[in-house]
């Protein structure tokens, strides 16, 4: 049987535990440190350039990277549907957990924003997959008023 003490005590609020230790965090040396620093500079600087160049081709309705030409095709309205549901659908994939899938899903709005392209131009050996993610990658929201309807007008 339990005394009236101990019922009166289990009744009331826990008491706050004892702060523990924080983690340690292990020391680095001074080189480690100048590491640390150099390669946070280099990851901003390509981080600023990306950026840069991701806004440069939102606006620009054609791009030459090693003697090819890729030029942005006006989407109808058939087009633009699709290009919506394919917008959507690869923001729910994950380049690393289904690379094939993802993959297929810019090569698909490829089509749709390329002049020309075709998934065997897409798939090439000379093609340059990133620069084409980045193309499709601006290139998709151009709808939403990124285009420059002056460019090329003389």
């Amino acid at each position: 049987m339990q005394s009236e003490e101990t019922v009166a005590q289990s009744e009331e609020e826990p008491q706050p535990q004892p702060e523990s230790e924080p983690e340690s965090v292990p020391e680095i040396s001074p080189r480690q440190q100048e590491s640390v620093e150099f390669y946070a500079k280099l990851n901003k600087v390509a981080n600023d350039k990306a950026e840069k160049f991701f806004e440069f081709l939102t606006t620009t309705d054609e791009y030459t990277n090693n003697g090819q030409t890729y030029k942005y095709k006006i989407v109808n309205r058939k087009n633009m549907g699709e290009l919506r549901k394919l917008i959507r659908e690869g923001g729910k994939l994950s380049e690393k957990e289904d690379f094939e899938a993802y993959s297929d899903n810019i090569m698909k709005r490829a089509c749709i924003l390329i002049q020309d392209m075709t998934p065997e131009k897409f798939d090439a050996e000379d093609s340059d997959y990133e620069l084409l993610e980045d193309l499709v990658g601006a290139w998709s929201i151009k709808y939403r008023g990124f285009r420059d309807f002056e460019q090329g007008v003389q």
